[in-house]
């Protein structure tokens, strides 16, 4: 496909102990991770909990069925077409906005900017890439913050919305916001071939997408619904089964990207990832049993309940409403453990620009590595944390140390990398990274009421998400000061960031440790808050 502005295809491109409960993932948005099985409870840790009766009632009315507890061939293969819709126009979208911020921003020759991102030995070329990709790196910036200050702010009033109203359609309201945005984006790819469209527009077209809840909202209904569904007995079954094939969908997706842009168009790559987000979203509301049953009589306010503020009271509640035995101290450092990790994730927004500029890649030996790296997580999760929590009982705080470990050492050995090869090699070594939120959310998923389970997710991930507002702007300037003469800093900054989260887990190491003598000495009455 060859057009004015269309870039060509290129064929060369009293619970358990929370040291020991179930694992409950919580991924980044960028990719998902996977956890697996068992509770390996201590001798000295009290029993768990009775298994829960079929529903219960939540904080604010609605009901909670766990009729569908052990369905395990629903909500799984929705994410699989989800996440494979997510993910298989994004390297193609940051290829787009490269060429076109070549063309149309810094006008600059189609035939020289068409050879962008290929293995040409021209020394053009390679100074063309070092004055367009600064400029493509803002657009991306730019998105990256629309993408995370919106749906965390829409996060705040859905979450206790959903406790009321059902998990369902705050899963279905940000599907429906993706839908949209990919069909701009298609149409915007397909006015490219006839007239001048500037990249930005490609920023315009997420806003819908961030206005309806983006994937803070919709993993966060995520996590509730399995949470509401599941009990500590199998939790860490189903939440290994979803995020294997939330995995094995953004695996497809990436892999088959490129291959499906050399037999189709880049339009067609947008379309696609509109049509399979729209099975999805149709497989969700037809099939699956919503987990919250509210009252017939609520069920005509529903929709401007979203807004209260009162949700936003409700939020402030939960996260500062003193605990007992250490609760809060060990919530708010899951948080911010969180934030660091987002904080120090934020070079993903300039990855694609990095491989380009420092090992020639393509789009297709891009995406191929995208690939293995979420291969290793799957493998290395299901794989590796069954063995780790199954056979050598390891808590679920040092899986959570044995992830930021796997963070700090990955982005450490993608900055010395001198060979393309080298980044599989930190990808092969390190596949534990993405398990640091399963564990900690497991954690929590212990010390939280259910009825405030969803609040917590909600304000957990606006949280994070706003650490974009940040971190985008930090990594871009970091890499476009850098690109000219030491592209790789940004993974030893990365890497520094990533280090930080180990004092933050040892700290809950602490606070867990001493929150068990707590709950087995009935004499023990000191304070459990941490002070901050």
């Amino acid at each position: 496909m060859r057009s004015d502005m269309q870039r060509p295809p290129r064929l060369d491109d009293g619970r358990s102990s929370d040291e020991d409960t179930p694992l409950l993932a919580a991924p980044r948005y960028s990719s998902m991770a996977v956890s697996a099985v068992a509770d390996a409870a201590a001798a000295s840790s009290p029993p768990p909990p009775p298994p829960p009766s079929a529903s219960s009632c939540s904080s604010d009315g609605g009901k909670v069925s766990t009729s569908v507890t052990d369905r395990l061939c629903t909500f799984e293969p929705i994410l699989v077409l989800l996440c494979f819709g997510l993910s298989v126009s994004g390297v193609v979208l940051a290829d787009q906005i490269i060429y076109q911020s070549c063309v149309v921003t810094l006008g600059y020759d189609r035939a020289l900017c068409a050879q962008l991102g290929t293995r040409s030995n021209s020394s053009d070329v390679a100074q063309l890439e070092t004055i367009v990709q600064p400029y493509a790196a803002k657009i991306t910036m730019v998105n990256t913050i629309l993408m995370s200050v919106l749906p965390a702010l829409c996060a705040l009033f859905m979450g206790p919305w959903s406790d009321k109203y059902g998990r369902k359609p705050a899963m279905i309201v940000p599907a429906v916001g993706f839908i949209t945005t990919y069909v701009m984006i298609g149409i915007l790819s397909l006015l490219s071939r006839r007239f001048l469209v500037d990249p930005w527009c490609y920023v315009v077209a997420h806003i819908p997408a961030a206005i309806l809840g983006g994937s803070t909202v919709l993993m966060a209904a995520i996590f509730s619904y399995l949470t509401d569904t599941t009990s500590e007995a199998n939790r860490t079954v189903r939440i290994g089964i979803l995020q294997a094939c939330t995995m094995l969908g953004a695996f497809v997706g990436l892999l088959s990207s490129s291959f499906i842009l050399q037999w189709t168009n880049v339009p067609t790559m947008f379309f696609l990832s509109a049509g399979t987000v729209s099975a999805s979203c149709a497989f969700l509301y037809f099939c699956l049993e919503d987990s919250i049953k509210p009252d017939a009589s609520m069920v005509h306010r529903q929709v401007r309940e979203i807004f209260r503020l009162s949700h936003l009271a409700e939020l402030l509640t939960t996260f500062f409403k003193k605990r007992s035995f250490y609760d809060r101290g060990i919530v708010w450092l899951t948080i911010s453990i969180g934030i660091v990790t987002v904080l120090g994730a934020g070079g993903g927004t300039v990855f694609f620009l990095y491989t380009r500029r420092q090992f020639g890649w393509t789009i297709q030996e891009f995406t191929i590595w995208q690939a293995v790296e979420l291969l290793s997580i799957v493998a290395g999760n299901v794989i590796g944390i069954s063995v780790l929590k199954t056979l050598l009982k390891l808590p679920d705080i040092w899986l959570a140390l044995l992830s930021v470990l796997n963070y700090a050492l990955d982005a450490l050995i993608k900055g010395l990398a001198r060979q393309g090869w080298e980044l599989f090699l930190a990808t092969g070594i390190t596949p534990l990274k993405a398990t640091e939120g399963a564990a900690l959310m497991a954690i929590c998923s212990a010390i939280i009421p259910s009825s405030e389970i969803a609040k917590f997710y909600s304000i957990a991930m606006a949280m994070t998400n706003t650490v974009s507002l940040a971190s985008a702007p930090l990594f871009t300037y970091i890499y476009n000061s850098t690109v000219a003469t030491s592209p790789q800093v940004f993974n030893f900054v990365s890497s520094g960031i990533f280090s930080l989260n180990v004092v933050l887990v040892g700290v809950i190491a602490v606070l867990l440790r001493k929150r068990r003598k707590a709950q087995a000495d009935p004499l023990f009455t000191q304070d459990s808050e941490i002070l901050t």
